[in-house]
């Protein structure tokens, strides 16, 4: 399985896929404490990557705000 680490767009861009798909995001995501920050990944649809954040996070609360607010703007779209 390859793993590539992405950046905000990206990572927005590649979760998309997964809501248009019609799948469940709330449990989708990976999410590991790593030397004391949080990062967050899931794996595509096809199960052959593994796509994580760039961005680190600092607490549960800053990683689960930002995340929800992803989730919000996708089902807007």
């Amino acid at each position: 399985m390859d793993i590539v680490e992405v950046d905000e767009v990206q990572f927005r861009k590649q979760l998309e896929r997964w809501y248009l798909a019609g799948r469940t995001l709330f449990n989708l995501p990976k999410i590991e404490r790593k030397a004391e920050q949080l990062i967050i990944s899931f794996i595509s649809l096809d199960n052959g990557t593994t796509f994580i954040l760039k961005s680190k996070f600092n607490s549960y609360h800053e990683l689960l705000s930002w995340y929800g607010k992803l989730i919000d703007q996708l089902g807007q779209t």
